[in-house]
């Protein structure tokens, strides 16, 4: 998995920035913002990731992105009621050795999509889809 391309404190990702560094995905990146618009985003910055960017409401994250060169990833966790409703799912049978694999940690189960091309950002935007439908 690729770093996180913003590992400066004082280079805060900026739409701008975004633009160059995401290049061809970035795109992707807008409309997934799009499709969580009734959320909170928050990019906050650690010593160890860099900067992220939180997507949440008052109650949990839904998932944080991580900006990478022409290519994001989007980590989040799971629930176990949320996992076996995935597990479940037509939608997101793409995904299924991935969640049955899932790591447990007390937050649920930790999920990451790799966005770099269109087919995996029609993925990741169905499987967040999903994920919000079974949160409210």
């Amino acid at each position: 998995m690729e770093m996180n391309f913003f590992m400066d404190k004082n280079y805060k990702p900026s739409n701008t920035i975004l633009a160059e560094v995401l290049y061809q995905v970035f795109d992707y990146y807008d409309n997934l913002l799009l499709l969580v618009k009734d959320y909170q985003v928050k990019w906050s910055f650690t010593k160890s990731g860099g900067w992220t960017l939180k997507v949440y409401d008052a109650k949990k994250a839904l998932f944080y992105l991580i900006p990478h060169s022409n290519s994001y990833t989007i980590s989040l966790t799971i629930r176990e009621n949320e996992r076996n409703e995935l597990l479940g799912d037509s939608n997101t049978s793409f995904l299924k050795k991935e969640i049955e694999n899932a790591k447990k940690y007390s937050e649920g189960y930790h999920i990451q999509l790799f966005v770099s091309d269109e087919d995996s950002s029609k993925k990741s935007v169905v499987f967040i889809t999903d994920l919000m439908s079974f949160r409210k």
